[in-house]
């Protein structure tokens, strides 16, 4: 489980973020790679002031676009920036000539991607706006708190993973041969990347007893997907892509994502998983036990661990019925 940060610390570092990036359209003719502080790579761009130094992420997506292998840019930039920056600036000249645009996206004054110009922006503040309060509706509604279990946002991605407190419901279990009733919890998983390393999600999770690290339940209990994918945004200019463009593409996303949250977070939901776990098997013997025990155990890792794999075992074979 990834623990990472509170959700005040997180909802505070996505505004921030928020607030300090900038984003541009840039013809690939009007931008350039330049030494920057003692050889470093930075980005410069037409019409731009200042240069952009680049993050790992922003290395990373430009040598993606360009198609330059990722260990011959790293092996460049490490003992021959000059000629990294010589590699880059000839791909930029050739996709010039085809009347290529990218996406640069900013923050604190550095490069963090260089995308295609038909990304399209649903970053992490208006997926949190439009994500909680359906949540805290759906709180008030079925009598429900949401307890936060993890949180983190890095470079490349943030994740939300979540739990209802109240939404809960019970299914038999074999424990030594005795039915008895294991208590699952709802819960949600959220992720999102503003640079290219995956799409907006929402899954439906399952706490239990047996495993409180969740486990993402099948899609058709509940899974909802954006990809970051729209129209070709350049037109042979440079422009810099306003909040109010943002903005108006986050509005168009909301209505389909507190739709699929209401439906996901609701008390029939659970019931449909409840309802869709297979009877248990006949409890296995303790010589099977030792025997899966063996089997999966590892002598370089401690018990615990070895328990943790076994478990995890367990839960990836669980079977699920089909619904007609």
């Amino acid at each position: 489980m990834i623990h990472g940060k509170t959700l005040q610390e997180l909802a505070l570092e996505v505004e921030r973020q928020s607030n300090a990036q900038h984003d541009l359209i840039v013809p690939s003719g009007q931008m350039e790679m330049r030494a920057h502080n003692e050889l470093a790579p930075a980005l410069a761009i037409k019409a731009e002031s200042d240069l952009f130094p680049m993050t790992e992420t922003g290395h990373d997506t430009l040598a993606s676009r360009l198609s330059i292998p990722t260990r011959y840019y790293e092996r460049m930039r490490s003992e021959a920036p000059a000629l990294l920056s010589y590699n880059v600036n000839e791909w930029l000249r050739q996709e010039s000539e085809q009347n290529v645009s990218r996406m640069v996206r900013t923050l604190d004054g550095k490069a963090r991607a260089v995308l295609s110009d038909k990304y399209k922006r649903l970053d992490n503040h208006e997926f949190l706006m439009t994500v909680f309060p359906v949540l805290l509706e759906a709180g008030k509604r079925d009598g429900m708190t949401v307890d936060v279990k993890s949180s983190e946002i890095t470079e490349r991605r943030m994740y939300v993973q979540l739990t209802f407190e109240g939404l809960e419901a019970e299914f038999p279990v074999n424990r030594q041969g005795r039915q008895v009733g294991e208590v699952v919890k709802a819960g949600l998983v959220l992720k999102n990347s503003e640079v290219g390393y995956g799409c907006r999600e929402i899954n439906f999770l399952a706490y239990t007893l047996a495993c409180t690290n969740g486990m993402i339940l099948p899609r058709s209990l509940g899974s909802f997907t954006t990809r970051h994918v729209g129209g070709r945004q350049g037109n042979g200019s440079l422009f810099a892509l306003s909040q109010e463009a943002q903005q108006a593409d986050a509005r168009a996303f909301a209505l389909a994502t507190r739709d699929a949250v209401r439906q996901m977070v609701s008390r029939d939901n659970l019931q449909e998983l409840v309802n869709r776990i297979r009877p248990p098997m006949p409890a296995p013997s303790p010589g099977m036990w030792n025997r899966a025990s063996r089997r999966w155990a590892s002598p370089t890792v401690s018990p615990r661990t070895n328990r943790t794999i076994f478990c995890a075992t367990l839960l990836r074979t669980a079977t699920f019925r089909t619904t007609a």
